[in-house]
């Protein structure tokens, strides 16, 4: 059975981060995960995953991994959106929560420009 709720919180999560797909690299894009990873950073030797969009069982995964490589960006993040982030850059969502959301784009968007700042995107 298909969970109406959890495809609307992929839908808008994965719209959070259509925004980027001119900067960076499409690499996956199903029904239930999108992904989207830097070019090539010469730091790393490689391109780096810069966020993705996973619908589970039970809840939809957002990775955001700026606030993986620069941590001091958590602080920016309000305690509720704190309360969702279970591992170090994967925020969870079980409901459709439209005020996270918007603090989350926003915050997706710092972490871009993080990106870019340090020199991982071009």
């Amino acid at each position: 059975m298909v969970n109406t709720a959890l495809i609307k919180i992929f839908t808008h999560l994965r719209k959070t981060l259509q925004i980027y797909e001119p900067q960076l690299i499409k690499v996956s894009d199903i029904e239930n995960n999108y992904y989207l990873y830097t070019p090539f950073v010469n730091r790393y030797k490689k391109e780096m995953l810069f966020g993705a969009v996973k619908m589970n069982k039970y809840d939809v995964s957002f990775y955001l991994m700026p606030v993986y490589y620069f941590p001091e960006l958590k602080s920016i993040a309000s305690e509720s959106l704190k309360l969702k982030l279970n591992e170090e850059a994967c925020f969870n969502f079980e409901v459709f929560e439209n005020g996270l959301f918007e603090e989350l784009a926003d915050l997706t968007h710092i972490g871009f420009e993080k990106y870019r700042f340090e020199k991982f995107l071009q």
